[in-house]
């Protein structure tokens, strides 16, 4: 009977070792994630990490590590058993609430994914401080899930729930989309063609190949948008252009502005108007 409990007690000891050795094993810093090859992705790397929710959007959020960020995706991982904890955990996480999370990687559409089965909600915290604009990488979507600060002329947008609304802009040399809350839609009537600054949060669209088509940034609060020049008064401001001098090669018309143009009117569509 003495030795089963000295056996007993041997391995209690030895519990706090084990736990140890699995918790070093676990990747915890979310750059680490990002370089991790697609065959370890696939795998379901274990992952035990501490950041900042940047974004939510609806059943998923982003946080930040540093300078790393990434998608977390708790639907998903209730759906493949990962996760079987309690869904009111994610009710009470919003930007700048610092988060404990352990889990295990995918492959996501574009990026590596987490996902989770513990997150713990550890307080608030100061949001990371947004990188400057940097075209070689946004535009290349190395700055996927990161806080960024992007500089652009808005030349459109629309509504999009529950996302809320989306800008078109023009950052020469590419475009960009941003995403704004809903009750930004009276703010962004007025901010066509005009050049804007953006802070938030770098994502990108991507095709069923996982390459990148355009950038986006996600931004939470109107506090995070600023105009550096507003538009003209009105659309037809700006200098009227003939129509044959529109689009040619070598044109150097276009752009990032509006151009007012006039024709006489042949047809119309529902993709638009023909003038000639």
């Amino acid at each position: 009977m003495k030795r089963v409990w000295v056996f007993l007690i041997s391995l209690t000891s030895l519990l706090p070792a084990v736990q140890a050795a699995a918790a070093t094993n676990a990747i915890t810093r979310i750059a680490e994630v990002k370089a991790l090859a697609p065959e370890e992705i696939r795998q379901g790397r274990a992952v035990h990490l501490r950041g900042v929710v940047t974004a939510r959007l609806c059943r998923l959020f982003i946080m930040q590590d540093g300078d790393a960020g990434i998608f977390v995706y708790p639907r998903l991982a209730r759906d493949e058993g990962v996760w079987k904890g309690d869904d009111d955990v994610f009710g009470s996480l919003s930007p700048g609430t610092e988060v404990e999370i352990t889990g295990v990687t995918r492959q996501g559409g574009f990026a590596p994914v987490i996902l989770p089965y513990a997150v713990t909600r550890l307080g608030k915290a100061p949001l990371p401080a947004a990188e400057p604009f940097n075209p070689a990488r946004f535009f290349r979507g190395l700055d996927d899930c990161r806080r960024v600060e992007v500089r652009g002329v808005v030349q459109g947008y629309w509504k999009r729930p529950p996302l809320g609304l989306m800008l078109v802009l023009d950052a020469n040399p590419g475009r960009f989309m941003a995403r704004l809350p809903l009750e930004a839609r009276e703010l962004c009537e007025g901010l066509v063609e005009a050049e804007v600054r953006l802070q938030g949060v770098a994502m990108a669209a991507f095709n069923t190949r996982g390459e990148l088509l355009m950038p986006s940034v996600f931004v939470n609060a109107l506090s995070d948008l600023s105009v550096e020049r507003p538009p003209r008064n009105t659309p037809f401001d700006a200098p009227k252009v003939p129509l044959r001098e529109v689009g040619g090669f070598g044109s150097d018309l276009g752009g990032k502005f509006r151009l007012h143009v006039g024709g006489g009117h042949l047809c119309g569509a529902r993709s638009g108007i023909v003038s000639g």
